[in-house]
């Protein structure tokens, strides 16, 4: 099956994208002021070390996610141009190596580490159930007898948007540290989780061998066309080999000052958290409310399932949703995922689904 992806609008006739998972709230101010600003420095190549950047990075990190007990330095930084080139940048590190995916995963990394050249393995959710919590189980006694090089997990995971507990992540820690496996968490979506401190791979860094962090500032901050994230590696070492896997100066200048204008965003981050907790209960009620099989959600979108054919049915009233029939372990066709926007257009899709599924009766 031809993969697809979310923001997919090009080639067709859309009002309203729900493909995509983002900040409803929109970009922050400082955003555009700070690519507007960048304008008169196009002339200059950008600091090859973005020793700045990385500085602005880890004081974010720490403020927003790792806190004072478990301080983030800037050597443990590195700069993306979005969260898919360090995926590669990752894979590539590890190409030839053993790897284990724990799914559901954004599917760039299948895609990233097969092409790599990496010996990947799969495993699912424990018991196969959308609604009962994933008790890692199966993850475990993978880790601890698969001999893998790198164990790869999402939190929360996409497209379900489900976080995984404080005791599965020790658990999954400890696995991978007495395997002696380099652990890599999919964090794109933390910044909408109410409580990240406590869900966060982050406190887990120091002293606890290698980890890598994978960061996107394009959901929380609504802005994928700069293309911004950046990776937090347990060891200045492990950040230095993932480096050496990336193209020379590949961060713009615009991007840069963006980042670093990001970095410093305070009240933005956790009013947009906020706003979007209360939409998701919302839209999780409503959307059970018309029959559809909705999983909870920690994110800043909503999986569910329907036996309707609900893509190409809101496709023709112009209103895009993603299908996730190309997630690898989701059951194929009838697994949808949409993102969580302001009221009006939450109510938009609600109304439109309500017509949809009203005439199957």
């Amino acid at each position: 099956m031809k993969i697809s992806h979310g923001g997919d609008i090009y080639d067709k006739n859309i009002r309203l994208d729900l493909s995509v998972s983002l900040n409803p709230l929109g970009c922050p101010e400082s955003v555009g002021k700070a690519v507007s600003g960048s304008i008169g420095l196009l002339h200059l190549y950008p600091d090859i070390r973005y020793s700045a950047l990385k500085e602005a990075i880890a004081g974010y990190e720490n403020r927003r996610y790792a806190g004072n007990e478990s301080p983030v330095r800037k050597e443990m930084i590195v700069p993306g141009s979005g969260a898919s080139e360090l995926i590669s940048a990752a894979a590539h590190e590890f190409s030839g190596k053993n790897v284990l995916i724990k799914l559901p995963v954004f599917f760039g990394y299948e895609r990233a580490f097969e092409n790599a050249g990496c010996k990947v393995s799969y495993i699912q959710h424990s018991d196969g159930s959308d609604h009962l919590p994933d008790d890692g189980s199966g993850l475990i006694s993978r880790i601890t007898s698969g001999r893998f090089d790198l164990v790869v997990i999402g939190s929360p995971a996409n497209p379900t948007g489900q976080v995984i507990n404080e005791d599965l992540m020790k658990d999954i820690v400890k696995a991978c540290s007495k395997a002696r496996s380099v652990l890599l968490c999919d964090e794109a979506f933390m910044g909408f989780v109410k409580e990240k401190k406590k869900y966060t791979l982050a406190g887990y860094l120091p002293g606890n061998g290698h980890m890598i962090i994978i960061r996107s500032f394009t959901k929380l901050y609504s802005c994928p066309g700069l293309r911004l994230g950046y990776a937090v590696c347990s060891e200045p070492d492990l950040a230095d080999r993932i480096t050496a896997h990336l193209p020379e100066w590949n961060i713009s200048m615009p991007a840069e000052k963006a980042m670093t204008a990001l970095c410093a965003e305070t009240d933005f981050a956790d009013k947009s958290t906020e706003y979007v907790s209360k939409e998701r209960e919302y839209m999780m009620s409503e959307m059970s409310k018309l029959g559809l099989n909705v999983m909870h959600s920690d994110a800043n979108f909503i999986f569910f399932r329907s036996d309707e054919k609900l893509y190409d049915r809101l496709l023709e009233k112009g209103i895009l949703i993603r299908d996730c029939r190309d997630y690898k372990g989701l059951g194929g066709e009838g697994s949808f995922r949409i993102g969580i926007r302001d009221r009006l257009e939450n109510d938009e899709l609600l109304s439109a689904l309500k017509e949809i599924l009203c005439q199957k009766i």
